[in-house]
């Protein structure tokens, strides 16, 4: 068994503003035709054609996200594989629901058998190279993610 105690802080602000504003005229001052021999430049009777556009974008956002967390759990872990130098390398997954959140946790690193106390459990801060991932899923996860169309914005906007 792992313990982990750790304190997390993230504090997160962020303000786009973005704008682009385009005007575009084109015209053709020269043109020629084939008549099937040669080629002919044309005087353009009807006045030369062109083109005009314009465009107008405009982009906002605003976020804030302040995230504390205090860590403090046991986690259940197997050997996976004894190292040549003696390590242990350990794993553990374990799966919390409280009320319609849920969090995924997974945990692994390596912990030399010294470490190891007389209940079998070691402390996170003994673990070489630790891993921690908590997958979130719930109502209030779902509140505050980005949704796949934005995400997918943010990621080809080239504006």
């Amino acid at each position: 068994m792992v313990i982990v105690r750790d304190q997390y802080r993230n504090d997160n602000q962020a303000d786009t503003e973005r704008k682009r504003k385009m005007k575009s005229s084109y015209g053709v001052t020269r043109w020629a035709w084939f008549d099937g021999m040669s080629i002919i430049p044309s005087t353009m009777p009807n006045g030369s054609p062109t083109v005009a556009g314009e465009v107008d974008s405009q982009f906002k956002n605003k976020g804030k996200i302040t995230e504390k967390q205090l860590l403090e759990f046991k986690i259940s872990c197997r050997i996976v594989s004894i190292c040549d130098n003696g390590l242990l390398y350990v794993e553990g997954t374990d799966q919390k629901t409280i009320g319609q959140d849920e969090s995924i946790i997974d945990f692994s690193g390596y912990v030399r058998e010294e470490d190891i106390q007389a209940d079998n459990s070691v402390l996170k801060d003994r673990v070489v190279d630790p891993r921690l991932i908590i997958h979130k899923g719930g109502a209030v996860y779902d509140s505050y993610k980005l949704n796949w169309g934005q995400r997918l914005i943010d990621r080809f906007s080239p504006f």
